[in-house]
C-alpha cells in the first residue's frame, strides 16, 4: 500500500505542497513552540516518505535506471543532505548544536524545487535554458573579461577618491558590475565626482556614461538578445521542419500537375 501511494505522482506533489506549507509557517517566530515542534514532526514524516519513495524508486528501476533520471538525481543529493537532521527524530542527540546541522536543514527548502517537475513542458524549458547557456557562453566570458579590465581600471582611477566603492578591487567589480547593470549608474559617479573640481568631474562622469553605454545598454543587450534566441531556437527549428515539409508536398503536387499536363498535351498530339 505505501508503496502504491508513494510511487503515485500526485501523493509527492501533495506532500511537496504540504511540506511547502509548513516550511512557510516555520519562518514565523511568534508561531508556537508546541506548535513548531508539530510541524518540524510533520516536516520529519514527510522528508522520511521522500526517503522511503526514493528506496521504493531504486527497486522498481535498479540503480542504473534510477540515476540516469536527472531529476531522481536531483532528488538524491536533497534527500541525502536533508538525513543527518532527520537523524534527530530518531535519537536523542541534539544535533542543532553543531552549525552544520543547523545550516543543512535550510535544505528542506530545495526540496520545493521538486514541484518543477510537475510543470507542463518543463523538459522542454529545460533544454531551452541549456541550449541558451550554451549559446551565450562566449559573449559571458567576453563580458566578464571586460567587467574584470574596467573594475582595475577604475580602481586605480578612484581608488582614493571613492574607496567605499573602488578601495579595492573586488569592490571595484562589484561597483562597476553595478554600472553594467543600470543599478547604479548614478549614485557611483556622483560620489565620485563630488570629490574632483568641475573639469575633472565631468570627464568622471563621462568615463561612467561610456561605461554604461557599452556595457549597461549595449552588452547586456545583445547577451539578452542572444540568449533568448537560442531560447527559442527549437520553436523555430519546428516551424522550419513544417516548412519544409508543406514546401516538400507542394513540389511533389507541381511536378504531378506537370506530368498530367505533359500526358495530356501528349494524348491531343
Amino acid at each position: 500500500m505505501a508503496r502504491k501511494l508513494l510511487l503515485n505522482e500526485h501523493v509527492i506533489l501533495t506532500l511537496i505542497i504540504i511540506n511547502a506549507l509548513v516550511v512557510f509557517l516555520l519562518g514565523f517566530p511568534q508561531v508556537p513552540h508546541a506548535v513548531q515542534e508539530r510541524l518540524l514532526l510533520l516536516d520529519h514524516a514527510i522528508t522520511l516518505c521522500f526517503v522511503l519513495e526514493m528506496a521504493f524508486k531504486l527497486q522498481r528501476d535498479s540503480t542504473r535506471g534510477f540515476f540516469k533520471d536527472p531529476w531522481n538525481r536531483f532528488d538524491f543529493v536533497v534527500i541525502a543532505l536533508s538525513l543527518p537532521s532527520l537523524a534527530e527524530w530518531f535519537t536523542d542527540a541534539h544535533l542543532g548544536a553543531y552549525g552544520f546541522i543547523v545550516a543543512l536543514r535550510t535544505v528542506r527548502v530545495a526540496k520545493l524545487v521538486r514541484s518543477v517537475r510537475f510543470l507542463p513542458n518543463i523538459d522542454k524549458l529545460i533544454k531551452g535554458m541549456h541550449r541558451a547557456v550554451r549559446a551565450s557562453f562566449l559573449v559571458f566570458v567576453v563580458f566578464a573579461i571586460a567587467l574584470f579590465i574596467v573594475a582595475l581600471l577604475s580602481q586605480r582611477l578612484f581608488g582614493a577618491l571613492a574607496p567605499a566603492y573602488f578601495g579595492d578591487p573586488l569592490r571595484a567589480l562589484y561597483s562597476v558590475f553595478k554600472v553594467f547593470t543600470v543599478e547604479g549608474w548614478f549614485e557611483v559617479p556622483d560620489q565620485v565626482a563630488a570629490q574632483l573640481p568641475p573639469v575633472l568631474a565631468y570627464l568622471a562622469r563621462g568615463y561612467f556614461a561610456t561605461i554604461l553605454l557599452a556595457g549597461g545598454i549595449i552588452g547586456l543587450s545583445l547577451v539578452n538578445s542572444i540568449f533568448v534566441d537560442a531560447m527559442v531556437e527549437d520553436n523555430t527549428d519546428e516551424l522550419e521542419a513544417k516548412v519544409d515539409v508543406l514546401t516538400g508536398e507542394v513540389r511533389a503536387l507541381r511536378r504531378e500537375l506537370d506530368e498530367r499536363h505533359r500526358a495530356a498535351q501528349g494524348g491531343g498530339a
